[in-house]
């Protein structure tokens, strides 16, 4: 794509996610965004719900985009469906690699996590910025026992540092292209089509009570429509809930 995005380079840091909130609250917004800090490892990568994401040194992509909030409430609700769907295009450009979306934001190739989306905010003066963080196992090998029998690679052969960066860019262009578009329901449609949710049974927590459903589909806000075994329908939104596939009996 031929967006200008400019890059800042890392070797082993604790977190690109941690690393922008420092230039955010240190810097001008002219001077920060849009930014893509790219890094070759991480000490302490962030996920979801204070969860870690494990961040080997040259084996996956972890990099962080500073970008100002958007002005609208509708693209700040489907920001990150829309860079899963970003994402996932991405990596096929480059590999030729269909991966799935589990909602919210995950991505899963062979029935394993090998990416993760994370967005947080960040005020400096009078302006809110989003900081938006994805970690990719490339081709890493190997992994912690915790996280051993649900998380996987693309399997790719190394990746260089000019791939990592041209990855980078190309994700992150996308992205922004889909945050300048006034429509972006095709985009969620891509979304839907790469679901490795939809319409199957879940089981999900919320308000600290589990409870399940059938997943029956995703709003161009990115929220999941689920129908309760009561017969009820619920749109939930990513902050409140995590979600479990269920494995289908044999």
């Amino acid at each position: 794509m031929a967006r200008e995005i400019k890059i800042i380079e890392y070797g082993i840091i604790d977190s690109t996610n941690l690393q922008a909130r420092r230039l955010i609250e240190g810097a001008s917004g002219a001077e920060i965004q849009p930014t893509v800090l790219l890094a070759d490892g991480q000490t302490a990568g962030r996920g979801r719900l204070g969860r870690s994401f494990y961040s080997p040194t040259d084996t996956g992509l972890y990099a962080s985009l500073i970008l100002e909030s958007p002005s609208s409430l509708d693209k700040l609700l489907s920001l990150t469906a829309l860079a899963a769907v970003a994402a996932s295009e991405a990596i096929e450009a480059a590999f030729g690699i269909n991966v799935g979306i589990k909602w919210v934001n995950d991505l899963y190739y062979n029935e394993r996590k090998i990416a993760g989306i994370l967005a947080e905010s960040c005020i400096s003066g009078t302006k809110r910025y989003i900081i938006l963080g994805i970690g990719i196992n490339l081709s890493t090998e190997s992994f912690p026992d915790d996280i051993l029998l649900k998380a996987g690679s693309l399997g790719v052969t190394k990746v260089t540092a000019k791939e990592k960066r041209e990855l980078a860019t190309d994700l992150f262009a996308r992205l922004l292209d889909l945050l300048d578009c006034d429509d972006t329901s095709g985009a969620m449609n891509i979304y839907r089509a790469r679901s490795t949710v939809i319409g199957k049974r879940v089981s999900f927590l919320q308000n600290g009570t589990e409870n399940t459903a059938t997943a029956l589909g995703v709003t161009d806000l990115g929220a999941l429509t689920v129908r309760l075994d009561s017969g009820e329908t619920l749109e939930l939104s990513s902050g409140e809930i995590s979600i479990f596939v269920q494995k289908e009996q044999l």
